[in-house]
């Protein structure tokens, strides 16, 4: 009865530099996601500390860094102007806009509203009935109204003014995360200070009915943290590489 004959370990030059370059990017890859998880974690933590803290009830106008993700419950009124549209996703299969209004708070500051989610179908008539005017009691969550990272301009329409998405766009050309144009909007209306109050933020299950006002409830979006999968797989792709090295480089003695 014969023997499997022993193998022995002969490297290649080209496959096994090939491996180590491979075997080197794909460790970094997976320690940077690692890092971001910590990071991304950091970040959720804070919110929620933010999110528990009691609703500021006015807005300095300065001084707003430590102040994004706080809850608020100011009174003011709505300012006359157009209502500018931001495309808002889709809502039980039915593409929408986010509704967004300049605001004046009581003590003064001007700053803008998002009011929620409304169908991209809704008529003049219809965005004016449920949108509000004069006195609002704004209570929702502070956002950051961010500088526009593209010059944007909206699609006008009557009284109504439908902008493109805006967000962080990868090595300056693609988009990487998109969300409402808030910083084009706040510049456009030319309000004191760069926030938004977003009211009209509902759960998914609560926002499914298109006919219903969007004013009601809001909710704090925390980020989703994805990378420590996203580790795992650049790990196992640098695993899969020594593997296939290991193999190639197995030789039958003689």
């Amino acid at each position: 009865m014969g023997y499997p004959a022993p193998m022995k370990l002969a490297p290649r030059p080209v496959p096994t530099l090939a491996t180590l370059v491979v075997l080197g990017v794909t460790a970094r890859l997976g320690i940077w996601q690692v890092d971001r998880y910590y990071q991304s974690l950091e970040t959720a933590e804070h919110m929620e500390r933010q999110w528990s803290a009691p609703p500021l009830e006015s807005l300095p106008l300065s001084g707003h860094e430590d102040l994004a993700h706080r809850r608020v419950a100011i009174d003011g009124e709505i300012l006359d102007g157009p209502r500018a549209l931001s495309a808002g996703g889709l809502v039980g299969g039915t593409p929408g806009y986010r509704l967004v209004v300049p605001f004046r708070s009581s003590d003064g500051p001007t700053l803008l509203v998002d009011l929620g989610w409304v169908p991209a179908d809704a008529t003049e008539q219809t965005l004016t009935a449920w949108s509000p005017t004069g006195a609002l009691h704004a209570e929702g969550l502070l956002l950051p109204a961010a500088p526009p990272t593209t010059p944007l301009q909206p699609d006008v329409d009557g009284n109504i003014e439908r902008w493109p998405l805006d967000g962080d766009r990868l090595w300056g050309l693609l988009p990487r995360a998109l969300g409402p144009p808030y910083g084009s909007v706040a510049q456009a209306r030319n309000t004191d200070v760069p926030w938004v109050i977003k009211v009209g933020e509902r759960h998914e299950e609560e926002r499914l009915e298109p006919s219903a006002p969007p004013i009601g409830g809001y909710a704090l979006p925390l980020p989703k943290i994805h990378h420590r999968s996203y580790a795992a797989q650049w790990f196992a792709i640098g695993l899969l590489a020594v593997a296939l090295w290991l193999w190639s480089s197995l030789r039958k003695t003689t």
